[in-house]
């Protein structure tokens, strides 16, 4: 069976403030682990779909062929890999920042698409071992500090309500006027009122939330007490909600 590998490395890393893939992680390029746990002698044929030329020299240097893309919805990344393997039995995708990913994963996913190819098949954990570290901060360097280390033992979950109900925090600027109150319906205290903060932990102007078993509490000190159980396990490294 002839299974090719396309390994999406196209991003060009904007909310990480750089490129990703090439920021360096215990002395090697993000991107080069994903490429060294590829088990080349079971893949027919490996092509990287880039934006950057770094990225494309990196993967050159690893013997790995390259697609040039300008960058754009992840979608087409995976369009362009599809057309590359038309002509095999099967297409593996990477993620080129993966740095734990290993040769073992991967040849137990292609055993796995070879005893039934005709479905789609992909790798999770079903052990509570720590297996995961995931970079979550932003900076020009990963490190160990921007890291979160978790397993199911540490995962705290929480029965919270799905959904909340929220009192916006109101400003009455020099600039407000009526319409708030009389086109939108809001319930302002003031009689001219600029601003409607619908979902806010600014400590200028939180909102609360309405009903329910946190009735009354500001939504920045609920976030803060509930923490990943609100925000999600990738929200750890920051100290306070963003808006």
């Amino acid at each position: 069976m002839n299974v090719g590998c396309v390994v999406m490395a196209a991003g060009r890393g904007q909310r990480f403030g750089g490129n990703k893939l090439l920021a360096p992680l215990a002395g090697a390029p993000l991107l080069s682990y994903a490429l060294g746990a590829l088990p080349r002698g079971r893949l027919t044929r490996i092509v990287a779909v880039v934006s950057d030329g770094e990225v494309e020299a990196l993967c050159g240097v690893r013997g790995v062929r390259t697609v040039r893309y300008p960058g754009g919805p992840q979608s087409d990344t995976v369009r362009l890999g599809i057309r590359q393997m038309a002509d095999l039995d099967g297409c593996l995708f990477v993620q080129g920042d993966q740095p734990l990913l290993t040769a073992g994963s991967i040849e137990r996913l292609l055993d796995s698409f070879a005893a039934a190819p005709g479905v789609v098949h992909r790798l999770y954990n079903e052990t509570d071992e720590d297996v995961i570290a995931v970079e979550v901060d932003t900076g020009e360097e990963i490190n160990e500090q921007d890291m979160l280390r978790m397993s199911a033992k540490e995962q705290v979950t929480e029965d919270l309500p799905s959904l909340y109900r929220l009192r916006p925090a109101f400003k009455d600027y020099l600039w407000g006027g009526h319409r708030l109150r009389d086109q939108f319906g809001k319930d302002s205290p003031y009689e001219i009122t600029a601003e409607s903060w619908e979902l806010s932990a600014h400590p200028d102007g939180q909102s609360h939330i309405v009903g329910g078993p946190y009735d009354g509490w500001a939504f920045g000190d609920f976030v803060r007490e509930k923490r990943t159980a609100v925000c999600g396990w990738k929200s750890g490294t920051f100290d306070r909600f963003p808006i």
